[in-house]
């Protein structure tokens, strides 16, 4: 994977060529360092063991503009060493990468060609105890590649066609992810009714390819699009259609698609939206599931003070294991500038999970507070994470506290 990135790094800095005089770009190096201390390292609901993980994370921030490519790649090594538990540090090259990289050729013209690399630490299955601070249980590096080419033809000056084709590829370092790639190819006829209005019609055919045997599964989807810009404050943006999954052993499966949000500007710095989804999607560990999900979202910006809240609803149909996981809650945070250099957060979140058919239902609370000062090019935070899980199996349930000191450079 870090290859791709190296060609990434050298593609911005030689393709532009001669219109490098006309180029913008930023080079930042940058390194973190943190101290955190963990008092259930293994998130179990007893026998509890703590540790002291130290944090070591140099990396380069690289941010292109020129007249035919933009690119924006945040690349770092992030090495953990626990005190306790060496023989969990994180040293091995392939776990400690971490990247958020993107290149656009050709932006704003009939033919664009994105690239973008992700590699980032994410947790295996949520329905065993997981946290998002704890990078040790039930989690893994993953590598997400996307290469995506896209025509647009301008049909007449209102209607245009685009034709797309998009490569995902899928890297689990733990060998109990399911290593995946993915073939999609896009035809979307576009017509703007007026100048607040566009419509289209759209065909999506995916060629889905597992490392497991008889996993591999066709997608196909039809659906008609809006976008609609009603007045100055609200905005509607609508796709929804029907959907097919064809397994190459024969079995089949289809469903409503949608994808749906509806934002309302209450003020300046006030803004509801309504989101909703439903579409096919690959996991982890369990192969393609049917995922639905919604949110209400309230979101405050202004000045000094940020805050946002969402109560979330969703349910994941596995549709070749025997599983069905629903979840409901609730999260909100708040941001306060106390000072010019200085910045205080609090956040909170509570969701209830059913898991079928163990009949099993989860509960979880997390709670967290973070203070940040900023100095020239240092910056230094103080964090706090409390977590409990409550669940109807005691493996399931545990009760973590986490502690965290972190002090950054950027050069």
């Amino acid at each position: 994977m870090i290859k791709r990135l190296t060609l990434l790094v050298v593609l911005v800095t030689f393709l532009p060529g001669a219109s490098t005089v006309l180029a913008r770009m930023d080079i930042s190096p940058y390194v973190t360092l943190q101290q955190e201390y963990h008092d259930n390292i293994d998130l179990t609901a007893d026998n509890e063991e703590e540790d002291w993980i130290t944090t070591v994370a140099p990396g380069i921030r690289l941010n292109y503009d020129a007249r035919s490519v933009t690119a924006d790649i945040d690349y770092s090594l992030r090495y953990r060493f626990y005190k306790n538990n060496s023989d969990d540090d994180q040293d091995r090259f392939k776990d400690v990468q971490r990247a958020r990289a993107s290149l656009v050729f050709f932006q704003g013209r009939p033919f664009t060609l994105t690239l973008s690399e992700n590699i980032a630490r994410e947790t295996l299955d949520e329905r065993d105890p997981y946290a998002p601070e704890n990078e040790r249980v039930n989690a893994t590096t993953v590598y997400r590649t996307r290469i995506s080419p896209q025509y647009r033809q301008q049909l007449t000056a209102t209607s245009s066609a685009v034709v797309a084709y998009v490569y995902d590829r899928v890297d689990y370092v733990d060998d109990a992810g399911e290593d995946m790639q993915s073939h999609t190819a896009r035809l979307s006829l576009i017509k703007a009714l007026n100048p607040n209005l566009d419509v289209s019609a759209n065909y999506r055919y995916a060629w889905h390819l597992s490392e497991l045997s008889n996993e591999d599964y066709d997608t196909q989807s039809y659906t008609l699009g809006v976008d609609y810009r009603i007045g100055s404050r609200t905005q509607l943006r609508l796709e929804g259609g029907y959907s097919l999954i064809e397994y190459e052993d024969g079995d089949d499966n289809d469903s409503v698609t949608a994808d749906a949000e509806l934002s309302y500007r209450i003020t300046a710095p006030l803004t509801l939206s309504l989101l909703y989804s439903q579409s096919y999607s690959a996991s982890a560990t369990n192969g393609a599931s049917e995922r639905r999900q919604a949110g209400l979202r309230l979101g405050y910006d202004r000045e000094r003070l940020t805050a946002s809240s969402e109560l979330f609803w969703r349910q994941v149909d596995y549709l070749r294991t025997d599983r069905e996981d629903d979840a409901y809650g609730v999260r909100a945070a708040i941001g306060y500038q106390l000072m010019r250099n200085v910045h205080a957060e609090i956040n909170g979140d509570y969701e209830i999970a059913d898991y079928q058919p163990d009949n099993e239902e989860v509960k979880t609370l997390g709670l967290g507070a973070a203070l940040r000062y900023d100095y020239r090019i240092f910056n230094a935070s103080l964090g706090y994470r409390y977590r409990d899980r409550n669940a109807d199996t005691a493996t399931s349930e545990y009760a973590s506290n986490v502690v965290t000191l972190t002090v950054s450079a950027r050069f």
